[in-house]
């Protein structure tokens, strides 16, 4: 049985209604939209939580993560065990091998100096005493000193030092793949991260763009601003750097296409958590569950398959899906055997869980910290009218899912302290 080389390549912070194929009133992604068209496209793509640790470790393994530490089976190690070579590239540190994303891949270029490196970190743990006596002095929070940083680092090298973009390390992926038979391939893109500096902007528009977006995001992290507070002119303009990122992003993986297309890859595009752009008082993308944070693009091409899937589909399904396609046995996939009717999303706060479970109208969103939430996102995309003291029925409905999510969860830890005690 012939094998498929596999691609999969992950847009940080796109929010799908910002890619033109999800119906946004800019052309930001034309390939992504080419690629729509022709192959399979989910409409309702739901992260299993965020941000990227948390959403990706879900990815990787099919099960809600909310430590964002991949532990158990992972898609790398199914996929290598079926003689795939297994390469991963990417600059995000909360994907890094720190967190275990590098279990099952034969290459993980992460980009960060390893631990065994002993000048390096001798110099590094230098270097973090130094900083930290500066902020100690200044009175910096560590936020606003990596702001100042970076505003420096644009001023001298004209980019943000964020980490490498997908342009600094795209040969060593193209010399990868060409030394492969059958590969998969994972690339994590960090150009579209905030503050949002697309390398189209000259260097007075990346200046403008990091200051305006570090005031709005300084705001708007510790507490949830009140709309009529936020500046809209401000917005528009790191909207407008957000989106140039996410047309440049679509360009890359259009070059990535052109230059590996000959080895038949099927291409899977997706985000790992979306943006917010103060819709509710929030930037960035905090652990809050609104649609803008939530639903993601994700388009699957050359998989022989052209269809287009309504159904609120989880993220947690991309593990069974890569499997499906690779001709892999649904028994040697790495998919949570607690299978899910609905999507949930989950994040662990320190007041407790905030979980979410959607269907193709309504919404429920249960809060550890503040009152809980209730939406018809059909007839009310923005979420501005919480209807959980109306709609009693829909709420009793939702809930039953969120009981089981929370009962299976707790079953399924359980069990992983008592194989623990077992192997002490």
């Amino acid at each position: 049985m012939e094998r498929r080389n596999i691609v999969m390549v992950t847009w940080d912070s796109v929010r799908a209604d910002h890619c033109s194929c999800y119906g946004y009133s800019k052309e930001t992604t034309p390939f992504l939209d080419s690629m729509a068209r022709k192959g399979l496209k989910f409409e309702n793509a739901i992260v299993s939580g965020l941000p990227t640790p948390v959403s990706m470790c879900g990815i990787f393994t099919g099960k809600h993560c909310s430590s964002g530490k991949v532990k158990g089976k992972t898609l790398a190690q199914v996929l290598k065990r079926r003689n795939y070579s297994t390469g991963a590239f990417h600059s995000n540190p909360f994907a890094s091998r720190f967190y275990g994303f590098d279990r099952g891949f034969d290459v993980f270029n992460d980009y960060i100096i390893k631990e065994s490196d002993k000048e390096y970190a001798r110099n590094s743990n230098l270097l973090r005493k130094a900083v930290t006596k500066i902020i100690l002095k200044s009175g910096l929070n560590i936020e606003r000193f990596r702001f100042y940083y970076n505003l420096i680092c644009v001023l001298i090298k004209n980019r943000y030092d964020v980490g490498l973009k997908f342009s600094d390390f795209y040969s060593e992926v193209i010399d990868w793949v060409s030394k492969q038979d059958t590969y998969f391939l994972w690339i994590l893109l960090i150009d579209t991260h905030f503050p949002y500096v697309p390398e189209s902007m000259n260097r007075i528009e990346k200046i403008k763009s990091m200051i305006t977006y570090d005031r709005l995001y300084s705001c708007g992290l510790t507490r949830r601003l009140d709309r009529k507070d936020i500046d809209k002119n401000k917005v528009k303009y790191i909207i407008k750097a957000y989106d140039q990122c996410i047309s440049e992003a679509d360009r890359m993986t259009k070059r990535l296409w052109k230059d590996i297309g000959d080895t038949d890859p099927i291409f899977i595009v997706h985000a790992d958590h979306g943006e917010a752009f103060g819709e509710h008082g929030f930037f960035g993308h905090p652990p809050e569950h609104y649609e803008y944070l939530i639903r993601v693009p994700l388009v699957i091409y050359n998989a022989d398959v052209r269809e287009k899937i309504n159904m609120p589909t989880s993220l947690l399904r991309l593990p069974s899906i890569v499997c499906d396609l690779a001709k892999i046995p649904e028994k040697s996939c790495v998919l949570s055997p607690f299978r899910y009717t609905l999507p949930i999303v989950e994040n662990k706060l320190d007041g407790g869980l905030r979980i979410t479970v959607r269907d193709e109208e309504w919404k429920l969103i249960t809060n550890p910290d503040r009152e809980n939430e209730l939406y018809n996102i059909k007839h009310d995309p923005m979420e501005l009218e919480n209807l959980i003291d109306q709609e009693l029925d829909i709420k009793r409905e939702l809930e039953k899912h969120v009981y089981k999510h929370i009962r299976l969860r707790y079953e399924l830890s359980k069990l992983s302290d008592r194989i623990k005690r077992l192997r002490i």
